[in-house]
């Protein structure tokens, strides 16, 4: 018999896309899945089940499906996570009905362990269609965080808006200070250092380079997957470039996307670059001629990667200028693109 070829997959979302395509290729792999979800729907039906089972299976099948490139069921199961944490939830403020059973490791896991990994998918669940409420209300964020879609839905500026979003960044300032007291007083080994600048790339960019450096040169050709399950610094970077308007800072954000680091679940820094380049072309149709800076009229207000990516990598973006967006993925298209919250509201996909 033939040896089959070794894996070079690269662990771009173009690879995976093109591989999930090819399923005939994946039969080992789906057999052992689908009998694994099979046992864990028989677990479920058991006395001795606890929580922690269903959400350790939820994130292990969201990873593979991440891996995958398969939107669709890795956020189905992200959605039978959110509804286990929901029902825990509520069980804590009731009488337990049945014991968690010997082997449980308790409320802790969950709420330590579990329930932040849930958290820190958030950002890319909403940014591929998940709806944000069900997010919000599902998981276990701080009530002030659940009032944010009504804002959403009011598009009123209130004061108490205001109080909330300088208590959020307050909040946000609080958490780099401490983590910076932590450093000064604590002899981090060089992969937690690592660890802190990804963690503090989310409030300053620059830690990102400092992250890309320590991964060294991507380009070696190993057939490792180039491939990690949490975001670290794709989505600030991917950010910075698309929202920011001084050309310098956002030329450097584009500049460490283009330096392919490792893909970060869904968010994929090839794809991100270049829907980037392609908004700075946009927006540089017309410069405000003291500044260099896009006019305000050309300002793409929310971009929308479109999940269905085939196997050659090519996939659609939707654009506007104007109020839009505020729902992911597909987004519901309104009556001639024209968009009424702005005078020059319009929104077109590519």
């Amino acid at each position: 018999m033939a040896q089959s070829e070794p894996c070079t997959e690269t662990g771009s979302l173009k690879d995976a896309r093109s591989s999930f395509m090819a399923a005939c290729e994946q039969k080992t792999l789906l057999f052992h899945y689908n009998k694994a979800i099979d046992s864990l729907v028989q677990r479920i039906s058991e006395p001795s089940y606890s929580p922690e089972i269903g959400l350790v299976s939820c994130i292990l099948f969201i990873c593979i499906e991440f891996l995958r490139g398969n939107y669709d069921t890795a956020f189905a199961h992200f959605n039978s996570g959110l509804k286990i944490i929901s029902a825990f939830k509520r069980s804590q403020t009731t009488p337990p009905v049945k014991s968690l059973g010997p082997s449980s490791l308790g409320p802790s896991m969950i709420e330590e362990l579990l329930i932040p990994m849930f958290i820190r998918m958030i950002a890319t669940a909403v940014t591929y269609g998940v709806p944000t409420e069900q997010i919000l209300h599902a998981s276990y964020c701080p009530v002030e965080i659940q009032e944010r879609p009504k804002l959403i839905k009011s598009r009123r500026i209130t004061e108490k808006d205001l109080r909330h979003q300088k208590y959020i960044l307050e909040s946000h300032r609080a958490w780099f200070r401490a983590l910076e007291e932590l450093e000064r007083k604590t002899t981090l080994s060089k992969e937690d250092a690592i660890t802190a600048n990804s963690l503090k790339a989310n409030y300053l960019d620059k830690h990102a380079r400092i992250v890309l450096d320590s991964l060294g040169s991507t380009s070696s050709g190993s057939p490792a997957a180039n491939f990690t399950f949490d975001i670290s610094i794709i989505p600030y970077l991917y950010f910075a470039a698309s929202r920011c308007r001084c050309p310098v800072t956002r030329r450097e954000a584009i500049s460490l996307l283009e330096r392919s680091p490792p893909r970060e679940g869904l968010w994929d820094a090839q794809q991100h670059s270049a829907v980037t380049n392609r908004i700075i072309e946009i927006e540089g149709s017309e410069l405000d001629p003291i500044t260099g800076w896009p006019v305000e009229r050309t300002r793409i207000w929310s971009t929308i990667i479109n999940e269905d990516m085939d196997g050659n990598g090519r996939f659609p973006v939707y654009f506007a200028v104007g109020i839009w967006g505020e729902e992911r993925g597909v987004p519901p298209l309104p009556p001639g693109m024209v968009l009424s919250g702005s005078p020059e509201g319009r929104m077109w996909r590519e």
